[in-house]
Order: structure tokens, then C-alpha cells, then sequence
């Protein structure tokens, strides 16, 4: 049972994420523009999740 729970968890989790990721696209355009790569704006988003997740 929870390992169904913590399946469901993950899940709900990284959908959140990704509707995040998906409603800031201008944000990453603009990141894009001023010469950030692929891997600095995976880790804008990584630790401000992080950051997120230890506040709540």
C-alpha cells in the first residue's frame, strides 16, 4: 500500500513541475537569450523545487 501511495506521490509531484516548467516558458526564453544552457535552467527549476519542498 505504500508503495502505491509513493508511486502516486512522485507522479503528482513531477506533473506539478512540469506544468510549472510549461507556464514559464518565457521565462526560459529569456534565460535562453542571455546564454544560459540547457543544464542552468534544469537547475534553476531543480533547486528551486528543492527549495519549495523544504519550506513545506
Amino acid at each position: 500500500m505504500s508503495v502505491i501511495v509513493s508511486l502516486i506521490s512522485i507522479a503528482s509531484i513531477s506533473n506539478t513541475m512540469i506544468i510549472s516548467i510549461y507556464e514559464r516558458c518565457q521565462e526560459i526564453g529569456i534565460m535562453k537569450a542571455i546564454g544560459a544552457s540547457n543544464m542552468h535552467v534544469s537547475m534553476f527549476y531543480i533547486v528551486e523545487s528543492l527549495i519549495i519542498g523544504i519550506i513545506y
